[in-house]
Protein backbone atom coordinates (compact mmCIF):
# COMPACT_ATOMS: atom_id res chain seq x y z
CA UNK A 1 0.00 0.00 0.00
CA UNK A 2 1.15 3.73 -0.80
CA UNK A 3 2.71 5.17 2.66
CA UNK A 4 1.23 8.83 1.43
CA UNK A 5 -2.23 9.02 -0.62
CA UNK A 6 -3.11 12.54 -2.57
CA UNK A 7 -7.32 13.39 -3.28
CA UNK A 8 -7.01 16.16 -5.58
CA UNK A 9 -9.37 18.14 -8.40
CA UNK A 10 -6.78 19.20 -10.46
CA UNK A 11 -3.36 20.45 -10.65
CA UNK A 12 -3.91 23.88 -8.57
CA UNK A 13 -5.27 21.05 -5.79
CA UNK A 14 -2.03 18.90 -6.63
CA UNK A 15 0.05 21.95 -6.25
CA UNK A 16 -1.28 22.74 -2.58
CA UNK A 17 -1.14 19.67 -1.64
CA UNK A 18 2.21 19.10 -2.13
CA UNK A 19 3.27 22.36 -1.09
CA UNK A 20 1.30 20.96 2.62
CA UNK A 21 3.55 18.12 2.27
CA UNK A 22 6.43 20.28 2.06
CA UNK A 23 5.37 22.17 5.12
CA UNK A 24 4.84 18.68 7.14
CA UNK A 25 8.25 17.52 6.13
CA UNK A 26 7.10 14.78 4.01
CA UNK A 27 8.68 15.74 0.82
CA UNK A 28 10.12 14.81 -1.13
CA UNK A 29 9.27 10.90 -0.62
CA UNK A 30 11.82 8.47 0.13
CA UNK A 31 10.80 6.82 -2.74
CA UNK A 32 8.36 7.88 -5.77
CA UNK A 33 6.30 4.14 -5.08
CA UNK A 34 5.93 5.81 -1.91
CA UNK A 35 2.98 8.02 -2.80
CA UNK A 36 -0.48 8.06 -5.02
CA UNK A 37 -2.14 10.80 -6.36
CA UNK A 38 -5.53 10.18 -7.00
CA UNK A 39 -7.24 12.26 -9.02
CA UNK A 40 -11.06 12.88 -8.50
CA UNK A 41 -14.04 14.54 -8.66
CA UNK A 42 -17.50 14.67 -10.55
CA UNK A 43 -19.18 15.65 -13.71
CA UNK A 44 -18.44 19.11 -15.60
CA UNK A 45 -16.05 20.10 -12.71
CA UNK A 46 -12.98 17.37 -13.80
CA UNK A 47 -12.98 17.73 -17.60
CA UNK A 48 -11.26 15.29 -19.34
CA UNK A 49 -8.89 17.68 -19.99
CA UNK A 50 -7.81 18.29 -16.70
CA UNK A 51 -8.03 14.62 -15.70
CA UNK A 52 -5.50 14.13 -18.50
CA UNK A 53 -3.30 17.49 -16.98
CA UNK A 54 -3.08 16.82 -13.51
CA UNK A 55 -2.01 12.90 -14.63
CA UNK A 56 0.86 14.55 -16.68
CA UNK A 57 1.62 16.72 -14.04
CA UNK A 58 1.78 13.83 -11.03
CA UNK A 59 4.36 12.24 -13.29
CA UNK A 60 6.55 15.15 -14.64
CA UNK A 61 6.00 17.49 -12.23
CA UNK A 62 6.40 15.44 -9.13
CA UNK A 63 7.84 12.05 -10.17
CA UNK A 64 5.27 10.16 -8.84
CA UNK A 65 4.59 6.18 -10.25
CA UNK A 66 1.28 5.76 -9.08
CA UNK A 67 -2.01 7.66 -10.47
CA UNK A 68 -5.19 6.91 -10.33
CA UNK A 69 -8.23 9.48 -11.28
CA UNK A 70 -12.22 8.42 -10.67
CA UNK A 71 -15.35 10.54 -11.13
CA UNK A 72 -17.73 10.29 -8.58
CA UNK A 73 -20.93 8.25 -9.99
CA UNK A 74 -19.16 7.16 -12.67
CA UNK A 75 -16.43 4.85 -11.05
CA UNK A 76 -17.92 4.49 -7.50
CA UNK A 77 -17.07 0.49 -7.74
CA UNK A 78 -13.64 1.20 -8.59
CA UNK A 79 -13.38 3.90 -6.01
CA UNK A 80 -14.90 1.14 -3.40
CA UNK A 81 -12.35 -0.96 -4.90
CA UNK A 82 -9.26 1.74 -4.39
CA UNK A 83 -10.29 2.40 -0.66
CA UNK A 84 -10.25 -1.44 -0.12
CA UNK A 85 -6.82 -2.09 -1.20
CA UNK A 86 -5.65 1.30 0.17
CA UNK A 87 -7.06 0.68 3.30
CA UNK A 88 -4.84 0.98 6.51
CA UNK A 89 -2.49 4.27 4.60
CA UNK A 90 -0.26 5.95 6.15
CA UNK A 91 -1.03 9.56 5.38
CA UNK A 92 -3.85 11.06 3.29
CA UNK A 93 -4.04 14.59 1.76
CA UNK A 94 -7.06 16.20 0.98
CA UNK A 95 -9.89 18.75 0.68
CA UNK A 96 -13.42 18.92 0.35
CA UNK A 97 -14.53 17.69 3.30
CA UNK A 98 -17.91 19.10 3.20
CA UNK A 99 -18.13 16.61 0.74
CA UNK A 100 -20.07 13.32 2.43
CA UNK A 101 -18.57 11.20 0.02
CA UNK A 102 -15.05 12.86 0.55
CA UNK A 103 -15.42 11.74 3.99
CA UNK A 104 -16.73 8.72 3.20
CA UNK A 105 -13.31 7.58 1.08
CA UNK A 106 -10.80 8.98 3.77
CA UNK A 107 -12.66 6.69 6.26
CA UNK A 108 -12.50 3.72 4.04
CA UNK A 109 -8.96 4.38 4.02
CA UNK A 110 -8.09 4.24 7.62
CA UNK A 111 -5.56 6.51 7.76
CA UNK A 112 -2.66 6.76 10.37
CA UNK A 113 -2.48 10.49 9.60
CA UNK A 114 -4.14 12.92 7.93
CA UNK A 115 -3.89 16.51 5.63
CA UNK A 116 -6.24 18.90 5.22
CA UNK A 117 -5.00 21.31 2.15
CA UNK A 118 -7.46 24.07 1.47
CA UNK A 119 -8.53 24.59 -2.24
CA UNK A 120 -9.94 28.35 -3.09
CA UNK A 121 -12.65 29.96 -1.09
CA UNK A 122 -14.97 26.91 0.05
CA UNK A 123 -12.47 26.09 2.42
CA UNK A 124 -13.00 29.10 4.22
CA UNK A 125 -17.14 28.77 5.02
CA UNK A 126 -18.17 27.03 8.06
CA UNK A 127 -19.73 23.99 6.28
CA UNK A 128 -21.61 22.80 9.18
CA UNK A 129 -19.62 19.21 9.21
CA UNK A 130 -19.54 17.35 12.66
CA UNK A 131 -15.88 17.28 12.36
CA UNK A 132 -15.64 15.74 16.41
CA UNK A 133 -18.38 12.57 15.12
CA UNK A 134 -16.22 12.22 12.19
CA UNK A 135 -13.09 11.91 13.71
CA UNK A 136 -14.78 9.37 15.78
CA UNK A 137 -14.70 6.81 12.32
CA UNK A 138 -10.66 7.39 12.02
CA UNK A 139 -9.92 5.68 15.44
CA UNK A 140 -6.12 4.74 14.06
CA UNK A 141 -5.66 8.06 12.73
CA UNK A 142 -3.13 9.95 15.38
CA UNK A 143 -2.99 13.12 14.07
CA UNK A 144 -5.06 15.45 12.10
CA UNK A 145 -3.30 18.59 10.87
CA UNK A 146 -4.50 21.42 8.18
CA UNK A 147 -2.72 23.87 6.08
CA UNK A 148 -4.31 26.68 4.54
CA UNK A 149 -2.83 29.36 2.33
CA UNK A 150 -5.43 32.27 3.34
CA UNK A 151 -5.86 31.85 6.71
CA UNK A 152 -3.99 35.40 7.39
CA UNK A 153 -7.03 36.89 5.21
CA UNK A 154 -10.01 34.70 6.19
CA UNK A 155 -9.11 32.84 9.40
CA UNK A 156 -9.41 29.03 10.38
CA UNK A 157 -12.96 28.52 9.74
CA UNK A 158 -15.37 26.38 12.56
CA UNK A 159 -14.69 22.96 11.26
CA UNK A 160 -11.11 22.96 11.32
CA UNK A 161 -10.82 23.76 14.81
CA UNK A 162 -10.19 20.41 16.01
CA UNK A 163 -7.12 19.94 13.59
CA UNK A 164 -3.50 21.25 14.22
CA UNK A 165 -3.65 23.98 12.01
CA UNK A 166 -0.94 26.38 10.28
CA UNK A 167 -0.69 28.66 7.70
CA UNK A 168 1.09 27.41 4.14
CA UNK A 169 3.89 29.86 3.57
CA UNK A 170 3.64 31.75 0.17
CA UNK A 171 7.12 30.79 -0.61
CA UNK A 172 6.62 27.14 -0.10
CA UNK A 173 3.80 27.60 -2.59
CA UNK A 174 6.23 29.16 -4.84
CA UNK A 175 8.52 26.34 -4.33
CA UNK A 176 5.79 23.30 -5.28
CA UNK A 177 4.53 25.58 -8.58
CA UNK A 178 8.06 26.26 -9.70
CA UNK A 179 8.09 22.04 -9.70
CA UNK A 180 5.28 22.25 -12.39
CA UNK A 181 7.04 25.32 -14.05
CA UNK A 182 10.12 23.17 -14.90
CA UNK A 183 8.38 20.33 -15.87
CA UNK A 184 6.34 22.06 -18.82
CA UNK A 185 7.06 25.55 -19.35
CA UNK A 186 10.59 27.30 -21.07
CA UNK A 187 12.00 30.61 -20.65
CA UNK A 188 9.99 31.84 -23.58
CA UNK A 189 6.74 30.61 -22.14
CA UNK A 190 6.91 32.50 -18.71
CA UNK A 191 5.51 36.63 -18.12
CA UNK A 192 7.43 38.72 -19.48
CA UNK A 193 8.56 41.72 -16.39
CA UNK A 194 5.39 43.90 -16.82
CA UNK A 195 2.77 41.45 -17.69
CA UNK A 196 -0.79 42.47 -17.12
CA UNK A 197 -3.30 38.89 -16.89
CA UNK A 198 -6.79 38.83 -16.51
CA UNK A 199 -7.78 35.72 -14.70
CA UNK A 200 -10.72 34.24 -15.92
CA UNK A 201 -13.71 32.73 -14.52
CA UNK A 202 -16.05 29.65 -14.42
CA UNK A 203 -19.35 30.96 -13.24
CA UNK A 204 -21.52 29.76 -16.61
CA UNK A 205 -20.02 26.18 -15.32
CA UNK A 206 -22.19 26.10 -12.30
CA UNK A 207 -25.45 28.19 -14.30
CA UNK A 208 -24.83 31.30 -12.00
CA UNK A 209 -24.52 33.47 -15.12
CA UNK A 210 -24.55 32.58 -18.92
CA UNK A 211 -21.83 31.90 -20.97
CA UNK A 212 -22.46 35.13 -22.88
CA UNK A 213 -22.99 37.06 -20.18
CA UNK A 214 -19.43 35.70 -18.60
CA UNK A 215 -17.85 36.59 -22.11
CA UNK A 216 -18.63 39.78 -22.38
CA UNK A 217 -18.00 40.64 -18.59
CA UNK A 218 -14.54 39.19 -19.57
CA UNK A 219 -14.38 41.26 -23.49
CA UNK A 220 -15.28 44.93 -21.38
CA UNK A 221 -12.59 44.03 -19.09
CA UNK A 222 -10.46 43.53 -21.41
CA UNK A 223 -10.75 46.43 -23.41
CA UNK A 224 -10.51 48.29 -20.00
CA UNK A 225 -7.23 46.69 -19.28
CA UNK A 226 -5.83 47.83 -22.62
CA UNK A 227 -6.59 51.35 -22.01
CA UNK A 228 -4.85 51.39 -18.80
CA UNK A 229 -2.04 49.04 -20.13
CA UNK A 230 0.79 49.64 -22.68
CA UNK A 231 2.42 46.21 -22.07
CA UNK A 232 1.40 42.29 -23.24
CA UNK A 233 -1.77 41.49 -21.35
CA UNK A 234 -2.53 37.67 -20.97
CA UNK A 235 -5.91 35.78 -20.46
CA UNK A 236 -5.77 32.72 -17.48
CA UNK A 237 -8.32 30.90 -18.39
CA UNK A 238 -10.15 28.98 -15.09
CA UNK A 239 -9.03 25.52 -14.97
CA UNK A 240 -12.43 24.34 -15.25
CA UNK A 241 -13.87 26.84 -17.76
CA UNK A 242 -16.37 25.09 -20.37
CA UNK A 243 -15.17 28.28 -22.87
CA UNK A 244 -12.45 30.29 -23.13
CA UNK A 245 -13.80 33.81 -23.17
CA UNK A 246 -10.71 35.75 -24.46
CA UNK A 247 -8.58 34.78 -27.46
CA UNK A 248 -5.88 36.85 -29.67
CA UNK A 249 -9.24 38.22 -31.47
CA UNK A 250 -9.29 40.37 -27.99
CA UNK A 251 -6.10 41.65 -28.54
CA UNK A 252 -4.68 39.16 -24.85
CA UNK A 253 -2.51 35.98 -25.46
CA UNK A 254 -4.43 33.03 -23.96
CA UNK A 255 -2.61 30.78 -21.44
CA UNK A 256 -2.75 27.04 -20.65
CA UNK A 257 -6.12 26.59 -19.21
CA UNK A 258 -4.97 23.59 -17.19
CA UNK A 259 -1.99 25.28 -15.39
CA UNK A 260 -1.52 27.18 -12.65
CA UNK A 261 -1.00 30.80 -13.10
CA UNK A 262 1.62 31.02 -10.62
CA UNK A 263 3.79 28.30 -12.66
CA UNK A 264 4.10 31.08 -15.38
CA UNK A 265 5.67 33.86 -12.77
CA UNK A 266 9.40 34.55 -13.37
CA UNK A 267 9.33 38.57 -12.17
CA UNK A 268 7.99 40.30 -9.20
CA UNK A 269 6.68 43.14 -11.51
CA UNK A 270 2.96 42.15 -12.88
CA UNK A 271 -0.43 42.82 -12.11
CA UNK A 272 -3.49 40.70 -12.19
CA UNK A 273 -7.12 41.54 -12.55
CA UNK A 274 -10.10 39.32 -12.00
CA UNK A 275 -13.57 39.67 -10.77
CA UNK A 276 -13.33 36.34 -8.41
CA UNK A 277 -9.95 34.53 -8.35
CA UNK A 278 -8.07 33.66 -5.38
CA UNK A 279 -5.02 34.78 -7.45
CA UNK A 280 -5.68 38.27 -6.07
CA UNK A 281 -4.15 36.94 -3.00
CA UNK A 282 -1.49 34.15 -4.12
CA UNK A 283 0.31 36.50 -6.71
CA UNK A 284 1.22 39.27 -4.08
CA UNK A 285 1.95 37.10 -1.51
CA UNK A 286 4.10 34.71 -3.63
CA UNK A 287 5.87 37.22 -5.93
CA UNK A 288 5.06 40.72 -4.44
CA UNK A 289 2.22 41.16 -7.74
CA UNK A 290 -0.17 44.05 -7.83
CA UNK A 291 -3.39 42.78 -7.69
CA UNK A 292 -7.11 44.67 -8.71
CA UNK A 293 -10.53 42.61 -7.99
CA UNK A 294 -12.87 44.26 -10.51
CA UNK A 295 -16.65 45.12 -9.92
CA UNK A 296 -19.67 44.88 -11.79
CA UNK A 297 -23.41 45.17 -11.02
CA UNK A 298 -23.21 41.31 -11.70
CA UNK A 299 -21.34 39.73 -9.42
CA UNK A 300 -23.65 40.92 -6.76
CA UNK A 301 -25.78 37.85 -8.29
CA UNK A 302 -22.88 35.50 -8.03
CA UNK A 303 -22.27 36.39 -4.35
CA UNK A 304 -25.14 35.94 -3.68
CA UNK A 305 -25.70 32.40 -5.07
CA UNK A 306 -22.22 31.61 -3.98
CA UNK A 307 -22.05 32.74 -0.05
CA UNK A 308 -18.18 31.08 -0.21
CA UNK A 309 -17.41 33.61 -3.63
CA UNK A 310 -18.50 37.02 -1.63
CA UNK A 311 -15.22 36.53 0.28
CA UNK A 312 -13.49 38.22 -2.03
CA UNK A 313 -15.67 41.28 -0.90
CA UNK A 314 -12.17 41.72 1.57
CA UNK A 315 -10.40 43.45 -1.61
CA UNK A 316 -12.02 46.29 -1.85
CA UNK A 317 -13.15 47.07 -5.80
CA UNK A 318 -10.41 48.89 -7.60
CA UNK A 319 -11.67 48.76 -10.87
CA UNK A 320 -16.06 48.88 -10.84
CA UNK A 321 -17.18 47.86 -14.73
CA UNK A 322 -21.01 49.88 -15.38
CA UNK A 323 -22.64 47.44 -17.82
CA UNK A 324 -22.16 47.94 -21.42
Amino acid sequence: MAKVIILASGISDLTTAVAALMNHGKWPPSAPQDVTAVVIGQGVSLPDSLIMATRETAASAYNLESIQSFRWGEDDDKIREFAKAGSGSGLVVANQLQSPRQRELITALQPREFIFYDNGLSSYVDHKVDMERWIETLPNCQRFAAYLSYANEFGIPAYLHAFDTASLAPSVLARSAQLVCNAFLTEKDLLPAGAAVILGTSFDRTNILSASEEQALHQHLAKLVRERHEGPIFFKPHPRAGDVYLTEADDVSPLSTELPIEAYVSSADGTAYSFSSTALFSLPAMFGWKAHRVQHELMDKVFTSRPQLAKMKILQPSIILERS
